[in-house]
């Protein structure tokens, strides 16, 4: 009896412990002052809500440090606020807190990996597995395959002179052509290699000052011209390999790296700077190229060429960043610092140090 007794207290002394720290933990999960937001996600109730297995948990929302985790890119909006796509979702950086906003607004956990605002201030989220989310600054609406998106490992988006909005992920392209009607989702077009792009694997679409789209895959480049798709070939002939970063500088010219180097495009002459793989390019308001760049032991770069009419093939960069880490999503906020990602976490250089969130 009495053993049955002291049982019944240890349980009951259980369940409040329980109960206690349940309770703590709902409330350290709130912001003061956060501002509301819709979480619907016109997602059909087929879909699970799975949770990507590479996605490190954490219920936290905000913070005065940064993630320390893969940041794929970086992108300071209108309002002059940084937001990060991370393997711990989309972070809001307002220049005192971090805020985790896919934990805020309850969104399903995918690794982040592109980040595009476009011509109406919305921004557009890419994920590895969840498709995409577009944020309207109230609500958050998932693009996935179930809306007609081809795939839904979304490596990058860019947004056309018509204002579409083009999705690369690993079965070619999806193009977005929006709903006139705000409470209704547009429509998709996929193409891929059987419709003349050079390689399915997408890596990058950068749209020029003529409107044209150049997209970089692990085929090479493509060009699409408004009707067609087209390859963009090397001196020989050949196709480019692996081409992870297109870049279109103040001048017009055609920046593009990958397994073959830096190679620079004037629109007549190919000149390649160096053959060190590139992972990212960036040009800043000053002219000068920004480079996630080396053979084994990647370096953030600096590169200032030339002046026009001639671009000087002497490869010369500075270090600006070199710790053996690869680098992405570099980015210029208003204020001249440039922002960069990591895999362990996001640095921003403001000319003179390289300053970490993390540490």
């Amino acid at each position: 009896m009495n053993q049955n007794l002291l049982f019944s207290f240890f349980a009951i002394y259980l369940f409040c412990i329980i109960s206690c720290q349940g309770q703590a933990k709902t409330e350290d999960s709130k912001i003061d002052n956060a501002k509301p937001i819709n979480t619907k996600t016109f997602l059909p109730q087929s879909i699970p809500n799975e949770v990507d297995p590479y996605f490190v948990e954490n219920n936290g929302i905000g913070s005065e440090y940064g993630p320390a985790v893969i940041t794929r890119n970086v992108l300071e909006d209108k309002n002059g606020d940084i937001w990060l796509a991370t393997w711990n979702g989309i972070i809001k950086y307002d220049g005192k807190v971090f805020t985790n906003y896919t934990n805020m607004a309850g969104l399903r956990r995918y690794r982040v990996f592109c980040i595009l605002e476009d011509s109406k201030d919305n921004l557009w989220f890419g994920m590895i597995g969840g498709g995409a989310y577009k944020y309207d600054g109230k609500e958050f609406t998932n693009f996935s395959s179930a809306d007609g998106m081809s795939d839904d490992n979304v490596e990058c988006i860019t947004e056309d002179a018509d204002g579409n909005i083009w999705f690369g992920h690993d079965l070619g392209v999806s193009i977005y052509t929006p709903s006139s009607d705000e409470n209704t989702k547009g429509t998709f077009q996929n193409f891929d290699a059987s419709d003349g792009i050079a390689d399915n694997d997408i890596h990058d679409i950068t749209l020029d000052k003529d409107g044209k789209v150049w997209i970089g895959s692990g085929g090479g480049v493509t060009i699409y011209d408004g009707e067609k798709f087209s390859d963009f070939t090397n001196k020989d002939g050949g196709s480019f390999h692996n081409v992870r970063t297109i870049m279109e500088d103040r001048n017009g010219h055609i920046w593009f790296g990958g397994n073959n180097g830096l190679m620079h495009y004037d629109g007549r002459k190919l000149t390649n700077f160096t053959r060190d793989f590139v992972g990212y390019l960036f040009e800043d308001s000053k002219g000068s190229i920004y480079g996630s760049i080396g053979s084994g032991d990647i370096k953030l770069t600096r590169f200032k060429p030339a002046p026009l009419p001639i671009i000087s093939a002497t490869w010369n960069p500075e270090i600006i960043f070199d710790k053996g880490e690869m680098n992405f999503g570099i980015s210029e906020d208003r204020e001249g610092n440039i922002w960069f990602g990591t895999v362990g976490g996001v640095y921003r250089y403001d000319g003179t140090e390289v300053h970490s969130f993390h540490e």
